[in-house]
């Protein structure tokens, strides 16, 4: 479980929209059953267990970047869940 007082205060660093577009990109993963969103916590479920590092990719910077930087034509250089 992720406890949301560290994220909390994280987003009040980075203003009101600090995780804003990290919390709508989990919504996927709440609706397909892989984690609950209680509040300010995120618990990935036995069933999302599999896909945790889809869901901890969320939250990775590096990973954003390497994506966006690759653009459309090239291949990203980290790996995918099958």
């Amino acid at each position: 479980m992720l406890d949301g007082g560290p994220i909390a205060a994280l987003a009040h660093e980075g203003g009101e929209t600090g995780f804003t577009a990290e919390l709508s990109a989990l919504r996927p993963f709440a609706h397909d059953g892989l984690i609950q969103m209680d509040g300010a916590n995120i618990r990935v479920t036995e069933r999302g267990r599999p896909f945790l590092r889809n869901i901890a990719a969320v939250f990775d910077t590096h990973h954003a970047a390497l994506a966006a930087q690759a653009g459309e034509k090239a291949r990203p250089r980290f790996s995918g869940a099958l």
